[in-house]
C-alpha cells in the first residue's frame, strides 16, 4: 500500500487485524504459559459437578455446598447432556436469604433465573410461596416475605410469562424458555464454546472475545423487527418500503445534524469533520522563560540586610512571614566568629602520614616532659599570687570554710530546667520585675538566649508591686526598660487590680 504524504509528511494505515495480529505473534516472547495448550496448563478438568435442568434444586445441595468450598461453578444440563447454564457460587453470594427458600422450591432451571436476576420476579415469588405452604414451612415462609418485601426488584420486575413446572414436558423450542426479565448474559451462556484440548490459551482467549462480540451484535439485533419506531430509526428494513427512507439515508440525515462543539467564547473545540491538526507546541525564546527570573546584586542585598537589622533591632516590630524572607542571606557572616579550626589543628596534623587525631591528646609524652611541665605551673602560680597563699577573711582575720545555703537557693539543675520548659512552651514569656530594684531582678542570660537561640518569641517585661515606690520612679523605670522590651506596670494591691 502506497503511503499517504499530509503536511509533506508521509504516514501508513494500520488496521486492528495489523495490530493484533502483530500482538498475538509477539505474545510468546514476553510468557511461555499463553502459547501453551490448555490441557497442558491443566485448565480443563474431567470431573465436574453437575444437575440436571427439570431436577429440584433441593436433589443437588451437595453439589452446591461443594462448589461454595471449591470456588467452581455447577453445570446445569438437560437430558441429553446439553449444557444449559450454571450455578455460579459467586451469584450465590450475592443473593439474600431467600436463596434458601429457592433451592428448597424450585428446580435447577428455575434456580439458575432466580440468581441471575439478582432477586425474585414476582412470578418466581409467587411459585415459592405457594410451594412453601404446601409443604407447610410456614417460618422460612415468614421470613420469605419479609426480604421480599423489602426488595427493590420486586416492584422493577414484571413479566406476563408463566414459569414452567419442574415436572411438565416441554417441546424442544420452548424446553428452556425465560421470563422476560431474565438477564441477558444467559441467552450468550446458553451457547457454550466449543475448543480443542490441544488449542493454546491465546486461542481460547481470542475465541471467547469474538464469541462475546458475535453474542453482542445478535442482541441488538433481535430486538429490530424490520418497523422503524421514528423517522430517523436506523434499525429499519429497506425491502419492505420502496418509498420510505433506508438506513444509510437515515445515518446520512444524522451526519449532517452533527454539529461543533463550542466553548462560551464560540470557538471550535471539536467537530467530526475537522482537521486533528495540533499547534506548534515549541516554547519561544523568551528571557522570561530561559533567563535568571529571581536574582538580587550586593548592593540590594547588603541594604535589604540594614533595612532588616534596623527593623528587628527594636524589640515592639515583629516579623510574621519569616518562612518567605531568605534569612541565610541576610544574616551577615562576617560579623559572625570564625572557628578558626587550621589554627588550632594544622592541616598536616590531621591527613597524611603524621596525622595525630587519633592519638590521645595529653599534656605530656613522658614523665620527664610532665615532670618540667609541673615545676613551670608551679612558679608560675608562685610568681602571679606570690608565696603567701593565704586569703584575708573578715576584720578579725576569719573567714567561713563552707558557703552559706541560702546563696544557693534558686541555683539547681532541676529549677532551671524547670524554666527552659515553660520558655520552650511559650510565645511570649513575660519577665516579673520588682519596682523597688528591677535591675537586681532582671535575668539577662534568659535575655540572652532568647535573642541567640529563640528569635521568633517575644519577651515582655512586667514591672511589679510599682505601688511601694513614688509614681516618678515608677514613670522612670518604664521610660528605661520601654527602650529594650515593652514595659508594664503593675501593682500588689488587690483592690486596684489596674495599677497607680
Amino acid at each position: 500500500m502506497s503511503p499517504t504524504v499530509h503536511n509533506g509528511l508521509e504516514f501508513c494505515w494500520l488496521t486492528q487485524e495489523d495490530i493484533m495480529r502483530f500482538l498475538l505473534s509477539s505474545i510468546g516472547l514476553f510468557s511461555a504459559i499463553p502459547t501453551l495448550s490448555i490441557d497442558t496448563l491443566g485448565i480443563i478438568s474431567p470431573e465436574f459437578l453437575a444437575v440436571g435442568y427439570h431436577s429440584f434444586a433441593s436433589s443437588a445441595i451437595g453439589a452446591i455446598s461443594q462448589s461454595l468450598v471449591d470456588q467452581i461453578s455447577v453445570a446445569v444440563v438437560d437430558d441429553d447432556g446439553t449444557l444449559i447454564g450454571e450455578i455460579s457460587p459467586f451469584a450465590l453470594s450475592c443473593c439474600d436469604e431467600t436463596v434458601a427458600a429457592a433451592i428448597t422450591t424450585l428446580s435447577a432451571g428455575d434456580l439458575i433465573a432466580y440468581i441471575d436476576c439478582g432477586g425474585p420476579t414476582e412470578e418466581i415469588a409467587r411459585v415459592v410461596e405457594a410451594r412453601l405452604k404446601e409443604r407447610n414451612l410456614e417460618g422460612m415462609l415468614e421470613e420469605f416475605a419479609i426480604e421480599s418485601s423489602n426488595s427493590t426488584i420486586l416492584s422493577s420486575s414484571s413479566s406476563d410469562e408463566e414459569l414452567p413446572s419442574p415436572t411438565r414436558t416441554l417441546s424442544r423450542a420452548g424446553r428452556y424458555s425465560r421470563s422476560t426479565s431474565y438477564s441477558a448474559r444467559m441467552v450468550r451462556r446458553a451457547e457454550a464454546i466449543v475448543c480443542h484440548p490441544g488449542s493454546s490459551l491465546v486461542a481460547v482467549m481470542i475465541q471467547a472475545i469474538a464469541h462475546r462480540k458475535m453474542a453482542k451484535q445478535k442482541e441488538k439485533s433481535v430486538n429490530v423487527s424490520g418497523k422503524p419506531k421514528h423517522s430517523l430509526d436506523v434499525n429499519r428494513d429497506a425491502n419492505k418500503s420502496k418509498n420510505g427512507r433506508s438506513g444509510a439515508t437515515v445515518r446520512r440525515l444524522k451526519m449532517y445534524d452533527t454539529r461543533p462543539k463550542r466553548n462560551t467564547k464560540g470557538k471550535i473545540l471539536k467537530n467530526d469533520l475537522q482537521s486533528k491538526e495540533l499547534p506548534s507546541t515549541r516554547i519561544q525564546p523568551d528571557r522570561r522563560w530561559f533567563g535568571n527570573t529571581r536574582v538580587v546584586n550586593q548592593k540590594e542585598l547588603e541594604f535589604f540586610r540594614e533595612e532588616l537589622q534596623n527593623r528587628l533591632s527594636s524589640n515592639y516590630n515583629v516579623l510574621l512571614k519569616e518562612r518567605k524572607i531568605p534569612m541565610s542571606l541576610l544574616n551577615d557572616h562576617q560579623k559572625q566568629a570564625r572557628v578558626h579550626l587550621i589554627d588550632t589543628e594544622p592541616f598536616a596534623d590531621a591527613f597524611g602520614p603524621k596525622t595525630k587525631r587519633k592519638r590521645p591528646k595529653l599534656m605530656a609524652f613522658d614523665y620527664e616532659s610532665l615532670l618540667k611541665r609541673a615545676d613551670g605551673s608551679q612558679d608560675a602560680f608562685e610568681e602571679k599570687y606570690g608565696a603567701n597563699t593565704s586569703f584575708e577573711g573578715s576584720e578579725d582575720g576569719f573567714r567561713d570554710l563552707v558557703r552559706h545555703t541560702m546563696f544557693e537557693k534558686g541555683q539547681s539543675k532541676r529549677i532551671w530546667g524547670e524554666l527552659y520548659k515553660v520558655i520552650d512552651s511559650s510565645d511570649v514569656v513575660v519577665q516579673v520585675l520588682d519596682a523597688r530594684d528591677p535591675q537586681g531582678t532582671r535575668c539577662y542570660h534568659l535575655e540572652r538566649h532568647l535573642k541567640e537561640h529563640c528569635k521568633h518569641k517575644h519577651m515582655i517585661l512586667l514591672l511589679n508591686k510599682c505601688d511601694l515606690v513614688p509614681a516618678w520612679a515608677t514613670k522612670g523605670w518604664l521610660r528605661i526598660l520601654s527602650k529594650e522590651y515593652p514595659a508594664l506596670a503593675f501593682h500588689a494591691s488587690i483592690n486596684k487590680s489596674f495599677g497607680k
